[in-house]
């Protein structure tokens, strides 16, 4: 079974600085919790739609 995240979620992961890495993070429990993936979306995945910016 593969990441559930998705098979490229990692890719490029270590680039981010510490607040984009949370970020990330954070996008992706909230996408879990809605049993989607980065793969459900082609492209990326839209800021905002998952957490708020504005915090």
């Amino acid at each position: 079974m593969g990441d559930p995240r998705g098979d490229d979620y990692m890719e490029g992961y270590y680039e981010l600085t510490p607040e984009e890495q949370q970020l990330e993070d954070d996008i992706t429990e909230q996408m879990a919790k809605q049993g989607l993936t980065h793969n459900d979306f082609e492209g990326e995945v839209p800021f905002g739609a998952f957490v708020d910016l504005k915090r």
